[in-house]
């Protein structure tokens, strides 16, 4: 039931739109088949307006034209630049202005000193080696050492090439084990 309500509504207002128009619909207005002649009259209207734009510059910047000189404070004349001016010969300009060292620096600044090494503070491999206990070695293939660690009680497995707390596991021999940590090379026994 309300779907044919709705219906009828749309049906009164499309008849009350028909009746409410002028008669010439938009789609009318702009179909150049329908009514040609407001085309053309809009095309002559801007022709006529680009016509008059163009008669007006050429009267404007033509040569024709009729420029007042500038009078000073005294109401003189100013004088004709054009007998005053002095030839210009470029090439004297361009060589004094490259005679003048614009872009060079006024005194030499000596360059900063370089930085200094800085070596971190760190433990040295004496006291890492402190840290550490051989438990024992395995005299298997490969050689193996036991080593545990006093500060976190981990125990590690080690072998020659190995890398132990940032030190190198140079040599495993019978008893004791050879650390080189950068430059310095200490046993563990």
């Amino acid at each position: 039931m309300p779907l044919k309500q709705n219906q009828s509504e749309a049906a009164q207002f499309d008849e009350w739109l028909k009746n409410s128009s002028t008669g010439i619909r938009l789609e009318e207005i702009i179909n150049p088949f329908l009514y040609p002649f407001i085309h053309r009259i809009v095309f002559l209207i801007i022709l006529l307006c680009g016509i008059s734009l163009i008669i007006f510059d050429l009267k404007t910047y033509s040569g024709k034209m009729k420029v007042l000189p500038i009078k000073t404070e005294d109401d003189k004349e100013t004088p004709d630049l054009k007998e005053k001016a002095v030839p210009v010969n470029f090439g004297e300009i361009l060589a004094v202005i490259q005679s003048k060292t614009i872009f060079k620096a006024t005194k030499m600044i000596p360059p900063p000193p370089p930085p200094k090494s800085f070596e971190p503070k760190g433990p040295t491999l004496e006291e890492k080696i402190r840290s550490l206990t051989l438990i024992g070695i395995l005299n298997e293939n490969p050689v193996q050492a036991i080593i545990e660690s006093k500060q976190n009680r981990e125990v590690y497995y080690i072998k020659s090439g190995d890398t132990l707390l940032d030190m190198e596991v140079v040599s495993i021999a019978p008893g004791e084990v050879t650390l080189r940590y950068k430059d310095e090379t200490k046993i563990l026994r």
